[in-house]
Formats: C-alpha cells, structure tokens, sequence
C-alpha cells in the first residue's frame, strides 16, 4: 500500500488491540463446563475467535439448539464478566501507537466479533474510546468472514477502499477484508500464524500492532 494513500486503519480488537487470546478460551472452557458440555480443544476454541458469539458456539457445540446457545452466550458472558478474573489489557505499545496514530490524523475504527456491550466495556475500561470514529460488532452487522462490517465503515466514513487498512490476528480479518476490496495485514498476536494469514491474502504481517506502527511511523 502506498501509505501517502492511507487515510482509515480499520483494526480487530480481541487478539490484536487487547491481549485476550487465552482469556477468551479459558473462558469458553469454563462455560461448556459449567453447561456440562463436551470441553473442546483449546486450538477448537483458538479457531472460532473473531466469529460472533452465537456462530461461534454453534461451530464448537453443534448440537445446541438456537436456545441452547442463547443460555451458553449468558454462561459465558457472566464468566468473562467476573470482576474477580483480571480482566485483559491493552498490548504494550498499543495505547502510544493509537496516540501516534491519533497525532498523524488517521482516522481509526474497530470491527469485531464481539457484541457492542462488551467492546464499550473494553475501550472504557482501557482508556481508548477516543480514538475511533467508527465501531462494528456482532449487534451491527454479519459475523466474520462477511464483508459486512468493513463495507458498513466505507459507507459512513466515505473512504475508498485504496485508502483503508485492515488490521487483524485471524485469517477471517484477512478473508473480511478481501470480500470487501480491502488490503489487510496481519499481526501474530492472537488466532492464526504468519503463514496462514499470508496464505489468506494479508499483504504484511507484524509481530505486533507495535511493530506494525513503528514501520508505518518509518514509512511516513
């Protein structure tokens, strides 16, 4: 991507601004036991973050009805929620690239699996509401791999698709934005390897949303 033409990076959250990989399936498995589930693997799990919640529950727990994974979602959230777990945080070096980012006006946003709720609670509880203009969730739009949430972002924002960036952890960030006519690049973070976001058509991938910056930052 020519970065002069860069003007909206379009980042995930979970795996990629925050570090809650392994508090996302330490807590599915936490559900599923408490619903006296079979436990999946933990690569099972790895393999759905990203996906909204109820798609994800029917790909883990094929054999839960429609109200089955309605009362697994409240499981789950209730244990996500327990402010006695220390909730997850930002990636070192997040919160000063968002700064930087902020500084070089670009204008950011954020599409995710998770519902709306929960991506509020986060950015209050990092500090980091401010910086995005535009957030798509699972109450807003089809779950990844959909093109949806990024084309609802073009829409508002008006922006090109040459002028966007998606940024992601997992191959559904790569295969969301290719749907939607978008350049992604991937961070080793969270779900998916460097390979297998390459494979999946990222463009780069970095080690980090950091590394991703200090790059961009070089670049300018």
């Amino acid at each position: 991507m020519n970065i002069p033409d860069l003007k909206l990076i379009i980042f995930d959250w979970d795996g990629t601004l925050i570090d809650s990989h392994h508090y996302i399936i330490e807590t599915m498995l936490l559900a599923a036991g408490k619903q006296g589930l079979d436990l999946p693997t933990k690569e099972q799990v790895s393999a759905i973050i990203g996906m909204s919640m109820l798609p994800a529950i029917q790909s883990l727990f094929p054999q839960l009805n429609e109200e089955g994974c309605v009362a697994f979602r409240k499981t789950y959230t209730d244990f996500y929620n327990n402010d006695a777990r220390p909730q997850p945080s930002l990636f070192p070096g997040v919160k000063e690239s968002l700064d930087r980012f902020y500084e070089l006006s670009f204008d950011l946003a954020i599409a995710t699996g998770k519902r709306k709720p929960g991506l509020l609670s986060g950015l209050e509880q990092c500090a980091c509401a401010q910086y995005f203009k535009e957030l798509r969730t699972a109450d807003d739009c089809q779950s990844k791999p959909s093109p949806d949430m990024v084309l609802s972002i073009l829409e508002a924002t008006r922006f090109k698709p040459q002028e966007v960036l998606v940024v992601g952890d997992s191959i559904l960030d790569i295969q969301m934005s290719r749907a939607a006519g978008v350049k992604a690049l991937g961070v080793t973070t969270g779900s998916s390897s460097r390979a297998a976001m390459l494979d999946a058509g990222a463009t780069q991938c970095f080690s980090s949303v950091s590394e991703f910056a200090q790059h961009l930052f070089f670049k300018s």
